[in-house]
């Protein structure tokens, strides 16, 4: 057990290219998760094949962690999650608005998105909400820090058929760029992945509507509603 512990121990996070804040967050969610399980260290790291050190130093954010540690991590306490209560999902809904509260800091930082047509159809959680959704859009496309790109369904190409992401890029440091896929988050810090994310989204925002044609398609969704 040592000696896989030694084996997969990984490099600590860099401070020069700006990830070691994000790891750090991400040991804190592990503790988080870990402790609503209700499993010690020796616990996890046990179940996740990897000795009680790393878990800790992950949760430290002094350690950053491999993918497939990672995967086998979410696998154990991913399965040890109850249902959610009817107060956790309003806490954590609530926390998702609060942190839109980015759009209004001044300086405020620059956003750009690039949205699926058929996202924007659906009308998930029903239509009253699905408007709502649709009108906070077209409040978001107004921002000066803001431009939304939506990629019409009729579009015969497509760069990007595996899942959605996120590229961001702190100020003065490197830009990194993070992917969920069934529940497996993952944070990309590799540069030249990075680039090749990159890449794909500068290719997914050339074939979408401009940010103009992209607010008007969202304002005639609301005029049919």
């Amino acid at each position: 057990m040592a000696m896989r512990d030694h084996e997969e121990r990984p490099e600590r996070p860099s401070q020069a290219d700006g990830t070691a804040h994000l790891f750090s967050a991400l040991g804190k969610q592990i503790k988080v998760l870990r402790e609503h399980a209700g499993m010690s260290r020796r616990e996890l790291g046990k179940a996740a094949h990897c000795g009680e050190a790393l878990p800790s130093a992950i949760e430290r954010g002094v350690r950053t962690p491999q993918p497939d540690l990672l995967i086998r991590v979410d696998a154990v306490l991913g399965a040890r999650r109850p249902l959610l209560s009817e107060e956790i999902i309003e806490k954590r809904a609530m926390d998702r608005l609060a942190r839109q509260q980015i759009f209004e800091r001044w300086p405020s930082p620059a956003f750009t998105h690039v949205l699926e047509e058929g996202v924007l159809q659906r009308p998930i959680g029903g239509q009253a909400v699905h408007r709502r959704q649709l009108e906070h859009l077209v409040r978001v496309g107004s921002k000066r820090n803001a431009d939304l790109y939506v990629l019409p369904t009729n579009s015969e190409e497509h760069p990007n058929l595996d899942s959605a992401f996120n590229l961001v890029t702190p100020k003065g440091r490197q830009q990194v760029a993070y992917t969920e896929a069934q529940g497996h988050p993952r944070l990309v810090t590799d540069p030249e992945e990075v680039r090749l994310i990159a890449d794909r989204y500068g290719s997914m925002r050339g074939l979408a509507l401009n940010p103009r044609k992209s607010v008007a398609l969202i304002e005639k969704m609301l005029g049919e509603r």
